[in-house]
């Protein structure tokens, strides 16, 4: 009845070929790069204008656009109001999160950056993605961290993202679907661009004062993290 197409690598092409056995054809795309042949077309990015899509899906299509369309775990949303009362402003426990993998080597990097700091000591809630292998350089900034003041957690295969980022005052991680998530528990970020796609996003984050955007991860240094 319903087919969902979420891949930058398919377009109208596919989803023409598509209609022979599926009825409804709905695009998932945060891009606005290319053409759709769909049904209902979301993209959940802060500031997309149904607009940028007109020329690139048929007459019929419905559009949906904006962070109003968010797709989020319904958890995410009943925990709003608590995460909400929570922001104080006082720093006192960091999330880092990646997402599933390290790219750029963005944990050593934080890792490094939070060992320096000295004028108290935090909770760390460290989320190491279920494909990251802890390779040696990886596990020895681990160990360095764990022998400063800061109580650090280590989290693998996490299942309640949503309660770590109730808790959490101050995040550090990329963009991507999980910027939605913080956004709707309202949690300030140090956000890095690990993929191309994010770029847009923590652009409009930045403007709108949701994140500290350092750009470019391969740009980003422990010393301005």
């Amino acid at each position: 009845d319903i087919l969902i197409v979420d891949n930058y690598t398919l377009n109208a092409e596919y989803e023409t070929a598509a209609r022979q056995w599926a009825r409804h054809i709905v695009a998932l795309d945060d891009l606005a790069d290319r053409a759709h042949d769909c049904d209902l077309l979301i993209d959940q990015t802060w500031k997309r204008r149904s607009d940028d899509y007109k020329t690139l899906v048929p007459f019929h299509t419905r559009i949906l656009t904006g962070s109003q369309y968010a797709i989020l775990r319904p958890e995410f949303a009943q925990m709003r109001d608590d995460a909400l009362k929570r922001r104080t402003g006082h720093i006192e426990r960091i999330l880092v999160s990646f997402g599933a993998t390290n790219i750029g080597g963005n944990l050593e990097k934080v890792m490094r950056a939070l060992e320096t700091v000295k004028s108290k000591s935090l909770m760390i809630d460290l989320v190491i993605g279920p494909a990251v292998e802890l390779k040696p350089d990886l596990k020895k900034n681990l160990e360095r961290l764990q022998q400063t003041p800061h109580n650090v957690k280590i989290h693998r295969y996490v299942e309640n993202m949503a309660d770590l980022m109730r808790k959490a005052d101050f995040a550090i991680g990329a963009g991507g679907m999980t910027s939605w998530e913080r956004c709707c528990l309202g949690l300030p970020t140090l956000m890095i661009e690990i993929a191309d796609n994010q770029r847009t996003l923590a652009k409009n984050l930045s403007e709108a004062g949701a994140v500290i955007n350092l750009g470019w991860h391969e740009n980003v240094t422990p010393e301005n993290m």
